[in-house]
């Protein structure tokens, strides 16, 4: 008889085994654990004073199954990484932070707010919504402007216009350009890169063709952007660059 139960109490015991094992293989592949993963990641990193890498692990996990329940059991055991959250989307979005940080920011704003896990100031949601549009409507001028400021090309209809529109487009470099002529020839004339913020050089060149009739005056344009430019700096340069050209079209029309 005890022999029996001893039997009994091993296949059971066995089977327990078996079925923890089958368990916690199938938790760790599960869509739950890889979630959980990305929170109990986000919580060390909160943990470590690194808000910024704490809101974006967040964020990927609202966008896994299991994220949002996981990052709520997270807000519920830990208070205080919910309002460091908050905060966090407050200071950036309600601040002059920078473009690429901002539209970092408004991204994983929306994912957590998408899932009920963010709730914002009506006074941020309205200064993020207004500079989100701001930039869409940037995004919209550079785009526009971008094929406007490449570079202009002027036909001589004779030799001396031709000249003539090249003795004009030597001055207009010399009055224009922000920086000095380093190369002054009889085709060519270009002054020296740009080196100054939204500063401009200029070349033009005086391009032969198969005859006197078809000879080209090219005019190009270099601005300088800042080491990391954002649209608005790419705007302040196509605009400038674009009234340049503007100007020397108005000039070789006088002729």
């Amino acid at each position: 008889m005890y022999e029996k139960l001893a039997k009994v109490v091993v296949i059971v015991i066995f089977n327990l085994f078996i079925y923890g094992c089958g368990y916690e293989i199938t938790k760790k592949n599960s869509p739950y654990s890889e979630a959980q993963e990305f929170v109990n990641y986000a919580e060390s990193q909160f943990r470590s004073g690194k808000i910024d890498l704490t809101v974006m692990l967040l964020s990927r996990a609202s966008k896994m199954s299991y994220g949002p329940g996981s990052i709520y059991e997270l807000y519920t055991r830990e208070p205080a990484v919910k309002q460091s959250v908050n905060n966090y989307f407050s200071s950036v979005l309600n601040n002059g932070s920078s473009s690429e940080l901002f539209n970092k920011t408004a991204g994983y704003a929306k994912d957590l707010t998408d899932v009920g896990l963010l709730e914002l100031d009506p006074y941020v949601i309205n200064v993020m919504d207004s500079r989100l549009l701001f930039q869409s409507e940037l995004r919209y001028k550079v785009t526009k402007l971008r094929p406007e400021a490449e570079s202009v090309k002027v036909k001589c209809k004779n030799n001396t216009e031709c000249n003539r529109l090249s003795d004009l487009s030597q001055v207009f470099v010399y009055k224009q350009s922000d920086e000095k002529v380093q190369i002054k020839t009889e085709y060519i004339v270009e002054t020296y890169p740009p080196t100054r913020n939204y500063t401009v050089g200029m070349t033009v060149y005086r391009l032969p063709g198969s005859g006197r009739l078809d000879e080209v005056i090219s005019l190009t344009i270099r601005c300088k952007l800042p080491d990391r430019p954002v649209l608005a700096d790419e705007l302040i340069c196509l605009e400038r660059k674009k009234g340049l050209y503007d100007s020397f079209k108005k000039l070789s029309h006088t002729l």
